[in-house]
């Protein structure tokens, strides 16, 4: 109790309103006599409510303190928290109030908290320290790792790159797949780029690939008549692919084929495969029953069996020795399951590579020997008796439906050509040109399926090949480009199916490696002119194609429908110089020395527009002109004079502009220098803008005053929206001409100082050189 409130108590004690009473650790404490104090005391009312919150955490406090004494003073007991900060913040303003007891409770909880505090803030700096070390541990790890993951996306690039490059010849959709994956990884490596360029030019005709239908290359290669099924021999075992040309792809391999299967045959309705198992037993599986195979045999018993043998729809035909020295034909009719009519005609051929029946059944079609070899030939004989009916040489193709029979030969003016004849009787039906030179050790390479098509490589195999397709029973003409096949470098029509496509074009199934591609062979209208393939040119909306020929003329073709909708004679002296922009024709002729004329000709129908002499330096011939063209304006640079039109109206521009005014710089403009008027070789470039394809106008190169060579490009064979195929010098060169290259050289535009095309350079007055 308060020293200054004792005489208050006693007085208050005396007269009986409060008790004093001292607790068991001397405590005294002070309570109320009467409650009736507090309800008729309201002042003391008043006193006691104004107390009672503090008194009820006094009480709080000391029986925590009560709790904490019980425990042993365990620090565990200390007030803490909420607790903890309400009593540091109500007890010490009325400490007179409160025992010391709790007082030393309270200050022991506050010595408690501060040390944790201390402690967890020590904790919590040492785990900042470690956490930041790690972070920084983690982000040196991940820079290091990133930067071995760029090193090794670096190599592994290269080295995609590299396989790609290797895996080409043998397998194009994989080093295609190879090829991509290096760009993905470093789409700047130089190498990966190469690759890819290479394949996308190998591939830019292809539209599909069905891909992985064989565990292995894919080498015998046997198609049915629709081109739907085909016949594949993995490891010695046939394999039948159905689903084709579009897929899914399905495999059936067929079973008990035994380990040395020799030739193997589908036939052409894909309903049955005949094969020869060694030179003992052929064996005979239908594929519309399933199972294993029918073990064919003649009267002949054990006699050796050649390899030729024939299949037709129900008919199998194979050759058995016989004593003689000679063969005997054996047929049997599938359908009928018996030997049919004819069986065991003689044949006195040996050495038979080829064996065919005819489309009635009544004559056999056999080759002997290599069809490149001058000895071999294709007889015809009656079945039956055996009796010969004709002979052609080796190299021809018998055509289907078995009735007749192509051969290479030269015409008059020495072009080679595919004639086709009847096989019995040999009359004459029809005459197909071919690229080849002469027919010396030439041989017809017919394509698979049902169609009678021949195959020719244009130019010398490289890194893809561009191949013409020529219809012997129409003459039509299509041309692909085709990845190589290092498997058929000279017959590249036995593993290539032609099948019917959509608006004039057509499908052709090649295999590559385990992949069967489908690649778009367009039509080839300008084959229809005849002699050397022509300088070729496409309008910039893609519907126009002029083919361009010193003896043909000019003739602009609907690229639609292949017909011919406008053409020029033949210009003598001929044409030096082509430009094809804004849907008009620019021609360069004349001579050194009378000059050159400029003409202008609308496409498609090439009515002429304009026409005007170039300017030239007086007193001078004129050496090498380039011209270009705009939407608006046509261009020509010839010996450093720069003249320009309107091609609307046909007026000049303005005078000609003389860029090299001095001998020494004219002689500089004929030396070939980037900025001058001859230029090593050019080309132009026009992009259709409905079609997206791009076309490439031919280029030249003046070697003399007394020849040039010229480069000739073709939209043939590329794809919807490719560009121009790369080759050295940066010359867009037809891939014929894959062995000549040329360069490019470029006209600026006088008006707005920039490159408005690239130009097509020519020589004055040279006539156009070089094959096919």
């Amino acid at each position: 109790m308060a020293t200054d409130l004792r005489p208050l108590v006693l007085r208050l004690a005396a007269g009986r309103l409060v008790v004093v009473e001292r607790g068991p650790d001397g405590q005294e404490t002070i309570q109320l006599a009467h409650q009736a104090l507090i309800a008729h005391w309201p002042r003391l009312r008043d006193w006691l409510t104004e107390d009672r919150d503090f008194i009820a955490l006094r009480d709080q406090v000391g029986q925590q303190r009560e709790r904490w004494e019980a425990t042993g003073r365990d620090d565990g007991a200390l007030l803490r928290g909420a607790a903890l900060a309400t009593a540091l913040d109500r007890l010490p303003g009325r400490a007179a109030d409160v025992p010391a007891s709790d007082i030393e409770f309270v200050q022991r909880s506050r010595t408690r908290q501060r040390r944790e505090v201390r402690r967890w803030r020590v904790v919590t700096a040492v785990l900042a320290v470690i956490t930041l070390a790690a972070g920084l541990l983690a982000v040196v790890a991940v820079n290091r790792g990133n930067a071995l993951g760029d090193q090794l996306d670096l190599a592994n690039a290269e080295l995609l790159a590299q396989t790609s490059l290797r895996t080409a010849p043998s397998d194009p959709v994989a080093a295609t797949q190879l090829a991509l994956a290096g760009w993905r990884l470093d789409p700047e490596n130089a190498s990966v780029r190469a690759a890819l360029l290479h394949q996308y030019v190998a591939m830019r005709s292809v539209e599909g690939v069905l891909a992985g239908v064989a565990t292995e290359p894919i080498l015998p290669f046997n198609v049915s008549d629709d081109g739907h099924t085909a016949l594949l021999v993995e490891s010695g075992t046939p394999v039948v692919l159905t689903g084709l040309p579009l897929g899914p792809v399905h495999r059936h391999v067929l079973p008990g084929a035994p380990p040395d299967l020799r030739p193997v045959n589908l036939s052409g309705n894909a309903r049955r495969v005949v094969a020869v198992e060694g030179q003992a037993r052929v064996l005979l599986w239908d594929l519309t029953t399933g199972g294993g195979p029918q073990v064919l045999s003649g009267p002949a018993g054990d006699a050796p069996i050649e390899q030729a043998i024939a299949l037709t729809d129900d008919l199998v035909g194979w050759l058995e020795a016989d004593s003689s020295g000679g063969n005997r034909l054996r047929i049997w009719d599938a359908a009928a399951g018996r030997a049919a009519p004819h069986d065991g005609t003689p044949v006195p051929e040996r050495g038979v590579t080829g064996l065919g029946l005819t489309a009635d059944g009544g004559s056999l079609v056999l080759r002997t020997g290599e069809p490149d070899r001058p000895e071999s030939r294709l007889v015809v004989r009656r079945l039956g008796d055996g009796a010969e009916l004709g002979s052609f040489p080796g190299a021809s193709l018998p055509l289907l439906p078995g009735d007749r029979v192509a051969t290479c030969e030269v015409d008059p003016s020495g072009r080679a050509q595919a004639v086709v004849r009847n096989l019995i009787g040999g009359e004459e039906l029809r005459r197909v040109p071919l690229l080849a030179g002469d027919c010396d050790r030439f041989s017809l390479s017919g394509t698979l399926g049902g169609s009678n098509h021949v195959a020719e490589r244009i130019g010398p195999p490289g890194d893809y090949d561009v191949v013409r397709i020529s219809n012997l029973d129409d003459g039509t003409v299509l041309e692909v480009t085709i990845p190589p096949d290092p498997t058929s470098s000279s017959d590249i029509g036995s593993r290539m199916v032609v099948l019917p496509g959509a608006h004039g074009t057509s499908t052709v199934l090649i295999p590559r490696g385990t992949s069967i591609l489908r690649v778009r062979a367009e039509p080839n209208p300008y084959a229809s002119l005849g002699g050397d393939p022509p300088d070729l040119t496409l309008s910039d909306d893609g519907r126009t194609l002029v083919a361009a020929d010193t003896q043909q003329g000019t003739t602009a073709f609907d690229r639609a429908t292949a017909a011919p909708v406008g053409r020029l004679d033949p210009i003598a002296p001929p044409a030096s110089g082509r430009s094809v922009v804004a849907e008009r024709l620019s021609i360069l002729a004349g001579t050194s020395r009378d000059g050159l004329v400029l003409s202008e000709y609308e496409l498609p129908s090439l009515a002429a527009t304009f026409s005007t002499p170039v300017p030239r330096r007086p007193g001078e011939p004129v050496r090498t002109v380039a011209v270009a063209s705009t939407d608006e304006h046509v261009f020509t640079f010839g010996d450093g004079v720069l003249a320009a039109w309107d091609r609307a109206t046909g007026a000049p521009v303005g005078p000609p502009v003389d860029l090299a005014t001095t001998p020494a710089a004219r002689a500089g403009s004929r030396g070939g220098s980037p900025s001058s008027s001859r230029h090593g070789a050019a080309t132009t470039r026009q992009r259709s803008s409905s079609s997206g394809r791009t076309a490439r106008s031919s280029c030249g190169t003046s070697r003399s005053d007394s020849g040039s060579r010229r480069c000739r490009t073709s939209p043939a064979g590329s794809r919807s929206g490719s560009p121009p195929t790369p080759t050295a010098g940066g010359c867009s060169s037809r891939p014929r001409s894959a062995s000549r290259r040329c360069g490019t050289s470029t006209v600026w535009s006088s008006s707005a100082h920039r490159c408005p095309r690239r130009a097509s350079s020519y020589r004055s007055g040279s006539p156009r050189t070089g094959g096919p």
